[in-house]
């Protein structure tokens, strides 16, 4: 299976956030994660997309999808090279 379709619950997604996210964007992240699930899950793909988009031109961009991919691989959803790969997508459009 493509990392990319790994499908994650919205609890487990706003625990990452909640990880990864400096403090003062928590709130908003979960709100923008929130509209972007169906209510109760998403796939990992689209979890990176919406990051990415609602992120773009922070100075914490990178920093926090380079956060997000050990954060993620730990709790082992999905393996690390994986993850790596799927950032690589995200951060030149970004």
């Amino acid at each position: 299976m493509d990392a990319r379709d790994i499908i994650i619950p919205l609890g487990t997604i706003n625990e990452i956030m909640a990880a990864v996210v400096p403090y003062d964007m928590v709130s908003y992240i979960y709100s923008v994660m929130y509209r972007a699930s169906n209510g109760e899950e998403m796939t990992l793909g689209k979890m990176f997309d919406t990051l990415a988009l609602h992120t773009r031109g922070d100075l914490q961009h990178g920093p926090i999808f380079d956060r997000i991919v050990g954060h993620i691989a730990g709790l082992r959803i999905a393996h690390y090279s994986d993850l790596v790969s799927l950032t690589k997508e995200m951060l030149p459009h970004s």
